[in-house]
């Protein structure tokens, strides 16, 4: 039986309240297997990442049937708890029977927290800035990677793989077309004319691929974008028009050739990033 049809994060059935929760939340889950399956006892463990996976497990009584499933219930105590919850269920039956769901993610906000009266209301338009508008063809030389641009903003995209690394074939995605953050600076006023109240940027820190996922150094806007400066002073004329910015910060993501693993030895610390300081550690 998919775990789906027992249990869904989405449905309110299942699991309530709905998504995300702020601390001190009470937590109502229940499982609804098949009666036919014959489960007779359910339990629910959840390890709470950032209180060193403090471990928490709950019987889920049986509390009645709907629909030809039975019903097995508990309600998990977020408490003063801010972070990740990973959850998971077992079923057992009488005959000795066992079913191990898969993991579920929880996530636990401060509820003091105080959001801005505008996050979440009127247009937000999301922009890829490599994609989006360029004022000049910029030059990658001496930046991170190994990038190249395309001269031509109607040229396709290159995917393909490219070398054989000890990692195997790559997709470098390091093929860039240059926009640039006064390009959308250039755009405001049409993005104030279409209504947009908020800009949502994909990342926009160093950065070897033209994503930028997989960031290279947090600490400034990548080059071929612009300076920090160059970032201040967008967000101020977006201000002017009305329009709030976010990013994107993606800040548990880096990239093998970041300044904190150095893969291809491009930032010259002393020490190095990872791969230098730890010369064993292979990166698979």
């Amino acid at each position: 039986m998919p775990d789906q049809t027992i249990y869904d994060s989405r449905d309110l059935r299942c699991k309530e309240p709905y998504g995300a929760v702020p601390t001190g939340t009470q937590v109502r889950f229940t499982l609804r297997p098949a009666r036919a399956e014959g489960f007779s006892r359910a339990t629910l463990t959840a390890y709470f990442e950032f209180d060193n996976n403090r471990m928490v497990t709950l019987p889920m009584p049986w509390t009645g049937t709907d629909l030809g499933r039975d019903e097995f219930t508990c309600t998990l105590d977020t408490g003063d708890y801010v972070g990740l919850v990973w959850y998971t269920f077992q079923l057992e039956g009488l005959d000795g029977r066992r079913k191990q769901l898969r993991t579920y993610q929880l996530t636990v906000y401060d509820g003091a927290d105080q959001v801005p009266d505008w996050f979440g209301k009127g247009m937000c338009y999301q922009i890829f800035p490599d994609r989006f508008f360029r004022t000049e063809i910029p030059d990658p030389t001496g930046l991170v990677g190994n990038r190249s641009v395309h001269q031509s903003w109607d040229e396709e995209p290159l995917y393909k793989p490219i070398g054989k690394t000890e990692r195997g074939m790559d997709i470098c995605n390091r093929d860039f077309f240059g926009g640039n953050l006064k390009g959308v600076e250039a755009k405001l006023d049409y993005l104030a004319g279409l209504g947009v109240e908020t800009i949502y940027f994909c990342p926009i820190f160093e950065a070897s691929e033209n994503h930028r996922y997989g960031t290279a150094d947090y600490s400034r806007v990548d080059p071929m974008l612009g300076t920090n400066e160059d970032f201040t002073h967008l967000c101020g004329e977006a201000h002017k028009r009305g329009i709030k910015i976010i990013l994107d910060g993606v800040f548990n993501h880096t990239g093998y050739v970041s300044r904190y693993f150095n893969g291809d030895g491009f930032y010259p610390e002393p020490g190095g990033g990872a791969v230098q300081g730890l010369p064993l550690l292979r990166l698979v």
